[in-house]
């Protein structure tokens, strides 16, 4: 009897030990030998987290994803940091990753680990949407401290670039001329105001200027001269960057391709030091996530040895 009574003692031990982890990971809490991680508090969200995919992106090529590079300033493009695929079948139980997660380094030669590794942009020119980040770190849905990226490509269609010429008497002629071409602020006293009067006088340079954006379709040369999103559009192209420790980046922020956005921790639902990168197709494509893999640019992606080494 005494011996039955010890089985069932420790059998509701072990039961309560399983709800208890449960617990813990249903709230984003989680023990690992990594280091460095952040609880989180309690099921906090803000924003609205990214949309799922199809397995049938796996190792796809889209041509209009304007995302390219390694995430993270951390043992580039070494896959063996790839701790789980786009859509790996090794993920929990009942959920699909629709990411891939960048981690740290394990050899029985020597580790490294990932936490406080710089995140960078992989936009040529991208804006900041979304910055989840928090002190203490928001549950956010399991992503813990993040940040959304949307990118911008060049707009050589400009309007204005369509309408105007590069000459005066082409415009005067036109009904576009007040569209394409304005006075001088604090312009010389010989400027009449008249266009045809200053042209035929030889001031009209001294007196009128373009009003077409000049854009080199350079990012960082149009935003220097104040032509940005004269000369770039928004593409509806979403990376996140999840489990963050901080954010150096705010809402409504320009960043370039290789600025830090912010470093790697282990806040939200996550059991070790990682960076969860996705990228999101525009709604309209109805593609959802993409794998992020191809975007790499390196050399020796191949998801199905991955796999079976269990990432």
């Amino acid at each position: 009897m005494k011996r039955v009574r010890k089985l069932l003692l420790a059998a509701a031990i072990v039961l309560i030990l399983c709800v208890l982890g449960a617990l813990m990971t249903s709230f984003g809490f989680s023990i690992s030998g990594d280091g460095g991680h952040h609880a989180v508090v309690g099921f906090g969200n803000y924003g609205v987290p990214p949309r799922g995919g199809s397995c049938g992106n796996v190792g796809r090529i889209y041509p209009s994803n304007p995302f390219y590079g390694w995430p993270v300033q951390f043992r580039k493009c070494d896959w063996a940091i790839i701790s789980a695929y786009f859509c790996t079948p090794n993920y929990f139980a009942g959920y699909t990753h629709w990411g891939i997660d960048l981690a740290s380094f394990w050899s029985l030669d020597g580790s490294e680990n990932i936490y406080g590794a710089a995140i960078v942009s992989t936009a040529l020119l991208g804006k900041v949407k979304i910055v989840g980040v928090f002190s203490p770190p928001k549950y956010n849905w399991g992503m813990g401290n993040y940040v959304k990226i949307e990118a911008w490509t060049p707009n050589p269609n400009n309007p204005l670039q369509e309408q105007c010429s590069d000459d005066p008497i082409q415009d005067l002629n036109s009904e576009n001329f007040y569209i394409c071409w304005a006075p001088v602020a604090d312009s010389p006293d010989e400027c009449s105001g008249n266009p045809a009067e200053d042209l035929s006088n030889g001031v009209f340079d001294q007196c009128w200027h373009s009003t077409v954006p000049d854009c080199t379709f350079d990012p960082r040369t149009d935003y220097a001269h104040g032509v940005l999103e004269d000369c770039w559009g928004p593409t509806g192209w979403i990376a996140t960057y999840m489990h963050m420790l901080d954010a150096t980046v705010a809402e409504d922020d320009w960043v370039f391709h290789g600025d830090v956005i912010g470093h790697v921790d282990n806040t939200g639902n996550s059991t070790g030091n990682h960076l969860h990168y996705q990228i999101n197709a525009p709604k309209w494509m109805n593609v959802g996530a993409v794998d992020p893999a191809p975007t790499f640019k390196c050399p020796g992606y191949d998801w199905d040895k991955g796999v079976e080494e269990g990432r």
